[in-house]
């Protein structure tokens, strides 16, 4: 009996524990995360009374998850120069679009 259930539970939990990290290594991930955001736009904007670009995509290491997120800033559109007020509306737009975990 404890051999069928044993069987029946630890399937799932090594195929959970196999495919959770995609990418073997830290250096591997932010590889693949420097990849995706050379698809990026430069976004021009205001601030502080001089002009200046940021880019839409960015790579933020989070140790505590061992993942790399990909944040984006969603609906940024290039060659539009934003005021300081439209670049407040576009950071509440930011959301994590990408995960790369390790």
């Amino acid at each position: 009996m404890k051999r069928l259930l044993l069987s029946l539970f630890l399937p799932p939990i090594l195929l959970a524990s196999c495919s959770s990290n995609k990418y073997p290594s830290f250096s591997e991930a932010k590889k693949a995360c420097e990849k995706w955001k050379k698809n990026r736009i430069e976004i021009k904007s205001i601030w502080g009374g001089s002009k200046g670009t940021f880019p839409s995509k960015y790579c933020v290491n989070e140790k505590e998850t061992r993942q790399i997120l990909g944040w984006e800033f969603v609906g940024a559109k290039e060659g539009k120069l934003y005021s300081p007020i439209e670049r407040a509306k576009l950071g509440e737009k930011e959301s994590v679009t990408k995960r790369f975990y390790y």
